[in-house]
């Protein structure tokens, strides 16, 4: 962030990249290109780098078909509120993402603040993320989840709202260290593909095989 403000003190290349996504012009960028993601950034219409990240996320099949990408978008248009349950426990966790969790550390962040999970426990679900194993290793720590956050005056409607939306994540989150970089390089292409043209598709189509199921990306760089 430093970098990029003291490089583009007057926002204009950043803005001009942010457009590019806005509009669509992705093909030839990394994993921003693929139908799906494609279709979220044009619902997100992302205003920052933060919220391009959170579409490579969003447009994975669990918060895709889960409801959840669409909820980020109908609050980030106004459409909608986001439930507040707890302000230092919840709340402040994700209201960056629109009342949303999308990534790992949110649930982490969850648990030790709401329901007062401590370190140990928090790693464990952390593995149990890692190696998703879903919402049946999730069931075992409900009733913990839901007494700790009894303990913050949290009613057990509310607990099992927010362990709904945990166990649910749990099964798709990535952790922001990899949508965060995912967003960087394709933050680096379309600088790029906007000011070195030749370079990018020369690039871009030099890497991207001869191999038959290689031909319908071919053909859509040299169309672009």
């Amino acid at each position: 962030s430093m970098y990029y403000r003291d490089y583009d003190k007057g926002g204009k290349i950043n803005a001009a990249i942010l457009e590019k996504f806005r509009k669509d012009d992705v093909m030839g960028i990394f994993q921003y290109e693929g139908g799906t993601t494609r279709q979220v950034v044009r619902d997100v219409q992302p205003d920052n780098f933060d919220e391009l990240a959170a579409c490579g996320a969003l447009s994975r099949p669990g918060p895709f078909y889960g409801g959840q990408t669409e909820d980020y978008i109908a609050v980030k248009r106004g459409e909608k509120d986001w439930k507040r349950i707890h302000p230092e426990g919840f709340d402040r966790h994700v209201e960056w993402t629109y009342g949303q969790i999308v990534y790992q550390e949110q649930i982490m962040w969850i648990l030790r603040d709401l329901a007062g999970f401590d370190t140990a426990r928090v790693l464990k679900v952390r593995k149990i993320i890692g190696k998703k194993l879903g919402e049946f290793q999730f069931a075992a720590l409900w009733e913990e989840f839901r007494d700790g956050c009894a303990g913050n005056g949290i009613s057990e409607e509310d607990a099992l709202r927010v362990w709904g939306a945990i166990t649910t994540a749990a099964g798709y989150a990535f952790n922001t260290a990899h949508a965060y970089s995912y967003a960087l390089v394709a933050w680096w292409q379309m600088f790029f593909k906007i000011n070195h043209v030749p370079e990018f598709f020369a690039s871009s189509l030099a890497k991207n095989g001869d191999l038959e199921k290689n031909i319908p990306r071919r053909t859509s760089l040299l169309k672009d």
